[in-house]
């Protein structure tokens, strides 16, 4: 692995950690979260809880998405070591 590629990756390393989310998803979450809101049993709790979730969804999905690209990468190193 040369410097330059190491850079590159101390660049994206911790990119994962910023919400992704396309406008589509984040109007469907916010739908769902005042449709909580608005529910007797439910309420503004349940609001908090539903946005937290999927937020904790979507930054597992990425977290798994990175480790599978660093994986790959490994495996890469590793088949261009052997020769």
């Amino acid at each position: 692995m040369n410097v330059v590629h190491a850079k590159n990756m101390d660049d994206v390393a911790w990119e994962w950690l910023q919400m992704k989310r396309d406008a589509t998803a984040e109007f469907s979450v916010e739908k769902e979260a005042r449709r909580l809101e608005n529910t007797p049993n439910a309420g503004p709790i349940a609001a908090q809880l539903f946005r937290a979730w999927s937020m904790q969804q979507t930054l597992l999905q990425q977290a798994t998405n990175r480790i599978a690209a660093l994986e790959l990468q490994l495996m890469d190193y590793q088949r261009d070591q052997r020769g």
